[in-house]
């Protein structure tokens, strides 16, 4: 499943997750415990974050996102907002990262995990800030 998102696979991931629904977080233990929305958050792949955005009534997301997208809908974060081992959310790695379009979607679909801090004290701001993120800091601000 790792391995289809690092490849932006995302005919792979479908497949894998409709035969394995449980493989949906599927954190990495070597990595932080990351899951797969960290993933996509990190390499910047919203079509694999989210699918059908416009078939499910998200009209606040549909105008930027009309890509028939994945883990969000299949309930990555049904449970709760995922967390690494260093308390980061996925939005917080998107912040890391400078992937302005997942941050963005993730601000939206999200909004309860911008002010979340991870280990050292920062929250979605601060780590935007850190890194320079100035696209995504407009986008917590708004």
């Amino acid at each position: 499943m790792r391995r289809a998102i690092v490849l932006n696979d995302l005919l792979l991931v479908k497949r894998i997750l409709r035969n394995n629904p449980a493989l949906v977080q599927n954190p990495d233990f070597d990595d932080k415990s990351n899951t797969s929305l960290h993933l996509a958050a990190k390499y910047g792949f919203l079509e694999i974050a989210v699918r059908s955005l416009k078939r499910h009534g998200w009209d606040s997301l549909r105008a930027h996102y009309k890509q028939q997208e994945f883990l969000i809908l299949a309930g990555h974060e049904n449970s709760g907002i995922s967390r690494n081992t260093e308390n980061e959310t996925p939005l917080m790695i998107a912040c890391e990262n400078k992937q302005i379009e997942i941050g963005k979607l993730l601000i939206v679909q999200f909004p309860m995990c911008i002010p979340e801090q991870n280990k050292a004290g920062m929250d979605a701001v601060s780590t935007s800030t850190a890194a320079a993120s100035f696209a995504i800091i407009d986008s917590l601000h708004s």
